[in-house]
């Protein structure tokens, strides 16, 4: 960078002096290849940090990817016209947690469709797989604050290998809080919404019999869980935060 920055001083005592005199002209058109160089350099540490999808397919595994278009198209919406996607440096490091059985990290585009929206296009039968479990208890006007909440659609980079299992939710959290500032509790609607997406593109059922604790209270106070994800449905509930089951844990976002 220090060549582009000497190059970029020159052009402004140039600019500055109001006049680019022969002698001036030849030693720019000298050095453009320099400057040529200089770029190439600069768009080469780019790409470490620009990332195609089929670059995190290549990544990750074909499994662990589910587009924006195929998400689009499971849930019949308009497909995003842009979408940012984690660093090739990120997405190694994800691959090869999960090479090592130490995580399920999956990259998927989530629209952001609030619960309930999600529940009024899947439904309740089980005959139209994925489907919701058929409980009500979620669509009363009490509990809008959080069902009937959308989130911004993006890709999200999610661990679904369970973490802090047998913990209360202030215990989770504390776990979390330790793995440092780029991982954190994946929202609950992101994470109904991408199980139901990997089931519609691989026919595999992630949470099949465990739940995810996510951020939301409902109007009891209450926890809300989002899992158990079998034949009958995705299941919403919420439970008191100070429980411990085996059953209940994180599933992790990697801030990206």
């Amino acid at each position: 960078m220090g060549r582009l920055t000497t190059l970029t001083g020159f052009f402004e005592a140039a600019v500055n002096s109001a006049r680019i005199d022969d002698d001036a002209l030849n030693r720019v058109i000298a050095r453009g290849g320099e400057f040529q160089e200089g770029i190439g350099t600069l768009l080469e540490k780019l790409s470490r940090f620009i990332t195609s999808e089929d670059r995190a397919i290549a990544i990750l595994g074909k499994t662990k990817v589910v587009s924006a278009n195929e998400v689009a198209g499971f849930w019949g919406q308009h497909e995003p016209q842009q979408a940012l996607l984690p660093s090739e440096e990120i997405l190694a490091q994800c691959a090869k947690e999960n090479q090592a059985g130490k995580a399920d990290w999956r990259l998927v585009y989530v629209l952001g469709l609030s619960l309930r929206a999600q529940r009024e296009v899947r439904g309740v039968s089980r005959k139209k797989q994925p489907c919701f479990y058929d409980n009500k208890w979620w669509l009363e006007p009490s509990e809008d604050a959080w069902a009937a909440r959308f989130i911004d659609p993006d890709y999200q980079l999610l661990n679904f290998k369970l973490q802090s299992t047998g913990r209360n939710w202030q215990e989770q959290e504390e776990e979390v809080g330790k793995l440092g500032d780029n991982y954190e509790r994946a929202n609950e609607t992101a994470v109904a919404e991408a199980v139901q997406s990997v089931f519609m593109s691989s026919r595999e059922r992630l949470l099949g019999a465990t739940y995810h604790w996510g951020h939301a209270l409902g109007s009891g106070g209450h926890c809300v869980l989002v899992g158990y994800f079998g034949a009958d449905g995705l299941y919403v509930s919420d439970v008191l935060g100070a429980l411990r089951d085996g059953r209940l844990g994180v599933v992790l976002a990697r801030k990206f």
